[in-house]
């Protein structure tokens, strides 16, 4: 669950308007109305994102990745951390700057969130 993190957090770094049921080749940069990404990014990222959907359906995951990236809400981070607590997931955002829900934390605004499961 970590590696989903850090790919979804990687990919909203892009600056891309990300849904996890599109195409990587559907993406146009805005400047150019060109494909935004290279056939072979296209690839890379599209398994990518296929191999996160298996592991958020995992019986010892079952977590939602539609409501796993909501919680994003279109933003990258400094750092996302996912781990098993009591049973469930937790995701942990982690940034210099403030934001949504956060409260200071050793210097780092950072949020949680409890995943539900499947």
């Amino acid at each position: 669950m970590q590696d989903v993190a850090e790919f979804i957090n990687g990919i909203y770094k892009l600056g891309v308007n990300f849904h996890p049921d599109s195409n990587f080749a559907d993406y146009i940069a805005l400047d150019t109305h060109e494909q935004a990404f290279t056939d072979e990014a296209c690839q890379v990222y599209d398994t990518a994102l296929s191999r996160c959907f298996e592991v958020c359906e995992w019986a010892w995951n079952r977590v939602d990745l539609y409501e796993f990236c909501l919680l994003f809400d279109g933003n990258s981070y400094e750092q996302v951390l996912c781990y098993p607590e009591d049973g469930k997931w937790t995701l942990a955002f982690k940034d210099s700057k403030p934001f949504a829900n956060s409260e200071d934390f050793d210097g780092m605004q950072t949020a949680y969130h409890e995943l539900e499961t499947i």
